[in-house]
C-alpha cells in the first residue's frame, strides 16, 4: 500500500468517526404552529395564568412551609443562575450522562 493509499484510508477512517460522533442540525428548530404571534397573543393570558400559579405554589411551599428543596427545584434554580432555557438544559443533561456512561 503506498502512503498516497495510506493517507486516504486514514481521512476516510477519521471522517467516519467524526460523522458518527458529530450531529450537525444547525442552530435553529423547524418553525411549529405555536410560534405563530396571533397564537402566542391568544395563549398569553393562559400562559400568565400557569406562571402565577407556578411561583405562587413555589413560594407556598419553600417559603410558608419552609420545605427542602426537591431535585427538580435544584434544576430549575441552577438553570435560571446560568440562565439556560429548558431544552438548552436537558441538552446539556444528555450530553453530561452520555460522557459519564
Amino acid at each position: 500500500m503506498s502512503k498516497e493509499e495510506q493517507r486516504l484510508l486514514e481521512k476516510k477512517i477519521l471522517r467516519d468517526i467524526v460523522e458518527s460522533k458529530l450531529d450537525i442540525q444547525g442552530g435553529y428548530q423547524k418553525p411549529e404552529w405555536t410560534d405563530i404571534l396571533a397564537f402566542q397573543l391568544l395563549m398569553l393570558p393562559f400562559v400568565w395564568g400557569k406562571l402565577a400559579w407556578f411561583h405562587t405554589k413555589r413560594f407556598y411551599k419553600y417559603k410558608i412551609r419552609k420545605e427542602e428543596f426537591d431535585e427538580d427545584e435544584k434544576d430549575y434554580r441552577t438553570r435560571m443562575c446560568i440562565g439556560l432555557n429548558e431544552v438548552q438544559w436537558e441538552v446539556r443533561n444528555l450530553t453530561y450522562l452520555s460522557c459519564v456512561i
